[in-house]
């Protein structure tokens, strides 16, 4: 069974089609006329088998060996060249009966691939696998005919390979090669092993003082943590509630000192209102008391006047009739007559006072009723507005809980460096546009706004690490504003109900802030009505979106967003920021004093009323008892008329006196006014006097105020000034958690709630703690990870400069036992040639000795191989003296000895015969078929001779110039068939 079964090769050198040879017996072969390609058979199998060298392969470069066209036939783009060889004997170290070794190589690309049984393999991988078959490169069993000249003329050294090859210590050789560059790479590294170990050596120990003095650092800052963390929660929860009862100490002395201040402020007013009026009163009594002089002085002089007339009236009555009974009862009855004129007189005053008391009563109750009036609307006024302010300060609430990871952000902004503020903070909205701007940004108004991204990325973290919810962040640095196009800009600026980009009716408080801006609005268009919206977003492909000054939205797209919108929007509201507030906050102020103000002008009111109601009363009293004068006197009157009737027997004729009765008028008059002067100074005294006690009672209440104000006042700036102080002790206190620890306060309470044993002890302990930390210095926190890294980087290095040590040792026992094994192989193999090659040598030449001898005997590892060869009649002593013959046939004896000693299985001689006379052809032919039992022969040869004793032949021919075609002849069964004709012919002959 021929152990290289086939050859299929497409596309190398001139072999154009496909080609596929099958070997079925051990002596092939190749003939063909010369620059057929009878050798590019040879070429292929070497390729295949792992030739790197196109120069050996008769070619210039790679693409030599790919044909390269000819006529009328294309040039092809690949090599291919498959060897199938049986491994039925396991000539090959594999499980499989068959190998099929394939390799390709592409035109331009210097890349070639191998396959063993059709799986992608490496070089290395092919030659490993033929390395123990004698196919090697360099191996005896691929000869060409300058091979065998080369073997002769080669230096003993040179010659040493072909002999390795076949001691079958090629691969030990190949082995030792590798061992030996491996040492070569291992003993750089170790000397690059070395290098680093002293340079991290020198500085590991220094690295190592850091790392224990960082890991001391660590250690005494995690103890100082639990328990200063423990102790700052503690303090920070005494100082909150420290806090809350000073804050409610201060609400009720607020509220006190409110209090205090409108009750002042009402007796202020008072007092004011009083001693206005005690100043009215003042002037009054003072006119009344020179009314009541003019009026005393006048009655002296009319009492006198009186008197005068009436002696003369008495005197004129005495003389006509001399009765002084009757002169008594006629000036009696005409005194009483006169006091009843004067008495109606009052009486008639009295009603027109009356009159005037009830019309100014009834104008003080209307004053007191508008006032009234005006309270009540006040009154109403104020409960809208502090629902108001309850409303939109528990709206502030429920959005700093809504919104708590922002409301934590900007609580620590002070120990987040880069965190600017929320976007509603930071901008201006007329409020023309304030529902349209709040619509488009929605919750986009609580996005924080920081410098960087890195800044952005420290506040994620923070929240993170407090699980204090999620925060939108704008980085200035990152974000990036989509451009609006200058021809759309062009296109909506001349359209109905186009306003601007909303990114220009906004005002940002520092042009650093526009960029957050432009990112969230650039891309808005604010319109008029819902219909300007929807032309303008169909005229842009809806490209933008658009709003309208009511908030109807067109997104980008076409999608509509409307509807009614609620007043109590929250983010509306984020707009028209806390200005509202204040606002709501100084009307009540005003309103209140302002009821203040009605309460003093009610009370003001109230007393008038009351003093009109009293004046009344008395006006009552004084028309009632003038009745019952006028009645009294003229019952009087009546029965004195009576009496002078009865005296006189006739009816009392008075003395029609007018000066007498004008001049008692004018008395009965001003008497009248003298009684009203009085009784109105008694009054008005009595007012004065009141309103003093009154002034005195408000003045010694102001005092008190004043006193007890003082006292909140004071008691106030004291809790104040306290509140301060806690509150920084609060700000120290959630500072120190966030800048030492990254915590808020109330994570830190959820982390370290467990109270201490000894809290003296503790905060002892954490001031030692502290100057411990200070004693250390500077600590550099990365030694520790640093000196782990070194020191495992220093430990492997000392591992792999201790591998590396013991790999050296073991390559080193490696090449020796390699070297030992050569030396045994190689010297058993020369001896071993050496018994057989005499007797080779003989009968290839007919006579003659050779012998193999070392030009090195005492180091067969390198020793090179000297060839002692003396043909018949002939002593030598140099090869270079033989015939070109002559030098074939000693290499062909040497590889017959060599085949002898350590048959191949496959043997290629490529025209090694050619120098050869026919008497040496024969005998060399005869030689093959010896050996063709146990070695397959392809040999490429145009002598016939070496044809004839062939199995088969195959002929390469060119019919069209540049492509081989292969012809198969089977001599043995051509031989046969000629042995038969002969015999028929002598047959015949003989009869």
């Amino acid at each position: 069974m021929a152990f290289l079964k086939r050859i299929e090769a497409h596309g190398f050198k001139s072999f154009a089609d496909d080609l596929k040879i099958e070997f079925n017996t051990n002596i092939v072969g190749i003939v063909g006329p010369n620059g057929s390609g009878k050798s590019n058979i040879n070429d292929a199998i070497r390729w295949v088998l792992g030739e790197q060298s196109v120069k050996s392969l008769r070619g210039e470069k790679v693409d030599d060996i790919i044909f390269n066209g000819a006529q009328g036939k294309a040039p092809l783009n690949m090599a291919q060249v498959t060897l199938v060889f049986d491994n039925s004997t396991k000539k090959f170290n594999s499980p499989f009966n068959e190998i099929e070794i394939t390799r390709k190589v592409y035109r331009n690309s210097s890349e070639n691939e191998y396959y063993i049984n059709k799986t992608r393999v490496r070089l290395k991988d092919v030659q490993n696998l033929v390395i123990d078959t004698g196919l090697s490169k360099g191996s005896l069993a691929i000869i060409s005919q300058g091979n065998v000249s080369k073997f002769a003329d080669s230096k003993p050294e040179e010659r040493r390979t072909l002999f390795e090859e076949a001691a079958g210590v090629a691969k030990y050789k190949k082995r030792k090669e590798e061992s030996l560059r491996k040492l070569e790479r291992t003993n750089e590294n170790l000397v690059r092993v070395e290098d680093i170990v002293s340079e991290i050596s020198r500085k590991i120990e220094p690295l190592a003082k850091q790392a224990q003095k960082a890991k001391n650092y660590l250690e005494i800052s995690e103890t100082l943590k639990k328990y200063e963390i423990t102790l700052l929660v503690k303090d920070g929860r005494i100082f909150q509630d420290q806090l809350k009862e000073l804050t409610n100490n201060i609400a009720r002395n607020e509220a006190i000192d409110q209090s205090l201040k409108l009750k002042i402020d009402n007796h202020q007013q008072k007092l004011k209102f009083l001693k206005n009026k005690t100043y009215e009163l003042d002037k009054n009594i003072n006119s009344l008391e020179m009314n009541l002089t003019n009026i005393n002085n006048l009655l002296n002089i009319l009492e006198q006047q009186k008197k005068v007339l009436q002696d003369q009236a008495k005197q004129a009555r005495e003389k006509t009739q001399n009765a002084s009974e009757i002169s008594k009862l006629t000036t009696n009855i005409q005194d009483l007559l006169n006091i009843i004129n004067h008495k109606k007189v009052i009486h008639q005053q009295e009603q027109e006072n009356l009159q005037q008391l009830n019309d100014k009563l009834a104008n003080i109750v209307l004053q007191k009723d508008d006032v009234l009036i005006s309270k009540n609307d006040l009154y109403s006024t104020l409960g809208t507005k502090k629902a108001n302010l309850g409303f939109i300060i528990a709206n502030q609430e429920r959005q700093k809980q809504k919104n708590f990871a922002v409301e934590t952000v900007l609580n620590n902004r002070n120990s987040l460096y880069g965190v600017i503020d929320i976007v509603a903070n930071l901008i201006e909205v007329p409020e023309l546009y304030q529902q349209a701007i709040s619509v488009v940004l929605g919750n986009n108004l609580k996005n924080l706004v920081t410098k960087t991204d890195k800044d952005a990325a420290k506040a994620v973290n923070f929240l993170k690490e407090n699980r204090a919810g999620i925060a939108t962040f704008l980085p200035l640095n990152t974000i990036q504003v989509r451009p609006v196009f200058q021809e759309d800009m062009i296109v909506v600026n001349s359209q109905t109900g186009f306003i601007d980009f909303a990114n220009n009716l906004v005002t940002t408080k520092s042009s650093n802030y526009q960029k957050a801006i432009d990112f969230l609005l650039a891309r808005t268009i604010v319109c008029e009505t819902l219909e300007n919206a929807r032309a303008i977003s169909q005229l842009i492909a809806a490209k933008y979106q658009c709003v309208t000054l009511d908030g109807q939205l067109v997104k980008a797209g076409g999608a509509i967003v409307g509807g009614f919108q609620r007043q109590n929007n929250s983010n509306l509201s984020l707009l028209k920021k806390d200005d509202n507030l204040e606002a709501i906050k100084t009307e009540i102020k005003n309103l209140e004093q302002e009821s203040v103000n009605l309460n003093i002008q009610i009370t003001s009111f109230e007393a008038e009323i009351n003093n009109f109601q009293t004046q009344k009363v008395k006006t009552d009293l004084i028309i009632s008892k003038l009745n019952s004068e006028i009645i009294d006197l003229e019952n009087r009157s009546q029965l004195l008329s009576t009496q002078y009737q009865n005296l006189t027997g006739k009816k009392i004729v008075l003395d029609n006196n007018q000066e007498l009765n004008d001049i008692f008028a004018q008395y009965q008059k001003n008497k009248y006014q003298q009684e009203n002067f009085n009784l109105q100074l008694q009054t008005l005294r009595q007012e004065k006097h009141q309103s003093l006690t009154e002034m005195q009672g408000l003045e010694n209440e102001v005092y008190a105020f004043d006193q007890e104000y003082d006292t909140v006042i004071t008691n106030l700036n004291s809790d104040k000034l306290a509140k301060i102080h806690l509150e920084n002790k609060v700000e120290q206190i959630l500072k120190r958690l966030v800048e030492t620890y990254h915590l808020t306060f109330d994570r830190a309470a959820e982390l370290y709630h467990q109270p201490l044993d000894n809290e003296d002890q503790a905060r002892e302990l954490v001031f030692k703690l502290r100057a411990d930390l200070e004693d250390l210095g500077f600590v550099n926190i990365n030694a520790i990870e640093e000196y782990e890294t070194e020191n495992q980087r220093y430990q492997n290095l000392k591992t792999k400069h201790q591998e590396l040590t013991t790999a050296v040792k073991e390559l080193l026992q490696a090449i020796d036992e390699m070297d030992k094994v050569m030396i045994e192989k190689f010297d058993a193999t020369i001896k071993q040639i050496n018994q057989v090659l005499p007797e080779t040598f003989q009968t290839l030449f007919g006579g003659g000795n050779c012998q193999l001898r070392y030009s090195q005997p005492d180091d067969i590892l390198n020793t090179g191989i000297e060839v002692l060869a003396n043909p018949p009649g002939k002593k030598i002593s140099n090869l270079n003296l033989l015939s070109g013959g002559e030098k074939s046939l000693v290499a062909l004896a040497v590889l017959f000895a060599i085949l002898k000693v350590k048959p191949l299985p496959l043997t290629i001689l490529d025209e090694v015969e050619a120098p050869l006379d026919p008497a040496n052809l024969e005998r060399f032919a005869r030689y093959v078929r010896n050996f063709s039992q146990t070695t397959q022969f392809i040999i490429v040869t145009h002598r016939p001779g070496t044809m004839e004793n062939c199995d088969v032949l195959y002929g390469t021919t060119m019919e069209n110039q540049g492509v081989t075609k292969m012809v198969t002849i089977k001599l043995a069964d051509t031989k046969t068939t000629l042995s038969a004709d002969s015999s028929q012919t002598t047959t015949v002959g003989l009869e």
